[in-house]
């Protein structure tokens, strides 16, 4: 096993050290214009990072088998997004949020945020000013407002009621009526007909007013007398996970194995070990494995047009024995790598 330098340096950042610069920059990237419903069913991450705009994530799946994408997303105007996601399989992501913008995420799955265990019915607001890494689990469910500050303020919306707390961390149960609204109005603009698909302009001022109207309402119920945000059940060892979590992606380019990383953050493997399965449901070496298949098949889906080969795909994600690749990503992707490479997408337009 080789020890590299540059991961041993790593050793005195603080946890929770930022990743953001990992993450690209969160401009504009779909093929969604404005007031048009885009509905999506995807199983590759990549194609939906593509469709996300004033924040990007960065995914690794952890359940085994093909992942589905459900990505509906209508852009209404003056940097007001309404979107529903749906996915059949569990995975651990960090996202990063646009300096100016809040996140809205209603969430109708179980989830851990931050080492916070979330459950259904509550609402997450993300903003900027730190990474935002969750677990989802099978059959997540949410649906997602993206909104500037900016326009928030222009619409005459106290921005400030969601902003209070801590930076960054925030997390609200939903009263059930308020919940059913969210509901009732993502099943009437991504309804199954697809009526709305392109809605007239009155039609869209109406969805528009509806959502900040929706934003009003929750601002209201937060600072309403004796309101009490919920005390947030912590995961143990999520911190050690996290930071463990962080130096293996600041390091993908270098191999190492559990005994490296539980030196570098100066615990015991046993204790490493402890921490991922509290945080995670499975053991370090899982979620190293995990990391290097994920890393395989973004390059065997990559859609840049430059010819890899299975082996090539393997070997950079430290795999030198292809029959032992080929059995672990059948087993994590539901598919041989060279099934993989052979229906890999053209990529959506951009």
């Amino acid at each position: 096993m080789h020890h590299i330098d540059v991961f041993m340096l790593e050793r005195d950042r603080p946890f929770g050290y930022p990743i953001s610069e990992t993450i690209r920059p969160a401009e504009k990237r779909g093929n969604v214009m404005e007031g048009e419903a885009l509905r999506l069913r995807l199983t590759d991450i990549e194609q939906f990072r593509q469709q996300l705009t004033g924040w990007d994530t960065l995914p690794v799946q952890l359940g085994a088998g093909c992942l589905h994408i459900d990505w509906d997303s209508i852009d209404l105007g003056g940097q007001l997004i309404l979107s529903r996601l749906a996915l059949d399989r569990k995975l651990t992501d960090v996202s990063a949020i646009n300096e100016g913008t809040l996140v809205f995420v209603v969430c109708l799955g179980a989830k851990t945020w931050c080492g916070n265990e979330v459950e259904p019915g509550s609402l997450v607001i993300l903003g900027p000013g730190r990474d935002h890494r969750n677990v989802l689990e099978p059959r997540w469910m949410s649906i997602e407002i993206c909104v500037s500050i900016e326009e928030m303020v222009g619409e005459g919306l106290a921005a400030d009621t969601l902003l209070t707390g801590e930076r960054s961390l925030r997390v609200y149960p939903l009263p059930s009526d308020l919940l059913l609204q969210y509901r009732q109005l993502v099943d009437f603009v991504f309804r199954a007909d697809a009526r709305l698909s392109r809605p007239t302009p009155i039609e869209l001022l109406a969805i528009r007013a509806t959502v900040l109207e929706l934003i009003l309402r929750t601002g209201a119920h937060i600072e309403a007398p004796g309101f009490e945000p919920p005390r947030l059940r912590r995961r143990n060892g999520y911190r050690l996970a996290a930071a463990a979590m962080d130096l293996i992606e600041r390091n993908a380019d270098h191999l190492f194995g559990v005994g490296d990383l539980a030196s570098s953050l100066r615990v015991s493997e046993r204790a490493l070990n402890y921490a991922f399965r509290q945080a995670l449901g499975l053991s370090t070496y899982r979620y190293m494995l995990a990391c290097r298949l994920n890393a395989a098949n973004r390059e065997l889906k990559a859609s840049s047009g430059r010819h890899i080969t299975v082996t090539e795909a393997a070997m950079n994600s430290d795999f030198y024995h292809l029959g032992r690749f080929a059995l672990h990503y059948r087993n994590m992707f539901g598919e041989l790598p060279s099934q993989t490479l052979a229906n890999r997408a053209p990529g959506l337009p951009m």
